[in-house]
């Protein structure tokens, strides 16, 4: 045990000094001589007993009074740290493509859009702790949601995620450059691109080989994941999307089912998991409650004591 404010305890000898200046300490003195009177002054002598006791119950409630404003402690258990954020940036495919029906929610036909709604709102309600952007591209990107701790924030705005946002092309190397706009650098762990398309680049500005430059200059990996139930294109001797997840450190995905796009977001959330940092600090249990309230106690008893001995 140990005294968060330890100087308090001086104070707890200051009753018991008082009574032994006043004599009217614990331990009473014998009469030295015998009196005609004895009989009557031995009345007179136990009438000092409540005196006494209500003296002694003052003083040891000053005492604890003293001890409590010391603050005994003792340590508890550690304390778990909050989560060290990531920054994680959802770039998402809002040309009208994403309207297509090839998906299943439940037992019904579904978009690829409402199909990635919902499995980013499971993702992000998983991870509260972490940070969140969203942009949306088509034949141009804009940012949906600038980086936020707010996980409910975010929720909200996955929700208002629509086809046809944009325009109808796809300018994935423009939603990437602006994602990487929306990264702070703040301390944490490494932050991480997930960009969701079903398509290949047809338009913008940046180029796909610029944006992968850009994102390895950063330090940030690209994990894409592709949004169709339609096989994957053939890999070409171009620069493409999968070797931009290459080269950032990042993967390529293909999603044909909303299932699939659910393990795929598992596998991404594994290799950029939460961090728990460890724990730096203990709980301080205080215990000055039960002595303030036995510290009162005490006094009350005096109190009564001091008006029951005046009112005779």
């Amino acid at each position: 045990m140990s005294f968060a404010e330890p100087w308090w305890l001086a104070l707890g000898v200051l009753p018991w000094l008082a009574l032994r200046a006043v004599g009217a300490g614990p331990v009473g003195r014998r009469p030295l001589l015998r009196h005609p009177f004895a009989d009557r002054l031995g009345v007179a002598q136990r009438s000092v007993a409540p005196r006494r006791s209500g003296s002694l119950a003052a003083a040891l409630g000053f005492s604890l009074l003293a001890v409590a404003l010391a603050r005994p402690q003792t340590v508890g258990d550690w304390l778990a740290p909050p989560v060290a954020s990531r920054q994680i940036v959802m770039v998402v495919d809002s040309s009208q493509s994403m309207s297509i029906r090839d998906y299943r929610l439940g037992d019904a036909p579904a978009s690829r859009m409402q199909v990635l709604r919902a499995t980013l709102a499971r993702f992000v309600g998983a991870r509260r702790g972490d940070e969140f952007a969203l942009v949306n591209f088509a034949t141009r990107a804009a940012t949906f949601l600038p980086m936020t701790h707010d996980a409910d924030v975010a929720l909200s705005m996955i929700e208002r995620l629509r086809a046809g946002l944009g325009g109808d092309d796809t300018a994935i190397g423009d939603g990437i450059g602006l994602a990487l706009r929306e990264i702070t650098g703040a301390d944490g762990p490494r932050p991480a691109l997930l960009v969701f398309s079903d398509g290949e680049q047809n338009a913008g500005e940046l180029s796909l080989a610029e944006a992968g430059a850009l994102a390895r200059a950063a330090g940030v990996p690209v994990y894409v994941i592709r949004v169709s139930a339609r096989p994957p294109p053939e890999t070409g001797a171009g620069y493409d999307l999968r070797r931009l997840a290459a080269d950032t450190g990042g993967r390529w995905f293909q999603a044909g089912s909303g299932a699939d796009l659910d393990a795929v977001i598992a596998t991404v959330g594994a290799l950029e998991p939460l961090v728990q940092r460890a724990p730096t600090q203990r709980a301080q249990i205080e215990w000055y409650p039960p002595l303030v309230w036995a510290a009162a106690t005490l006094l009350v008893l005096a109190a009564v004591a001091r008006i029951r001995r005046l009112a005779r």
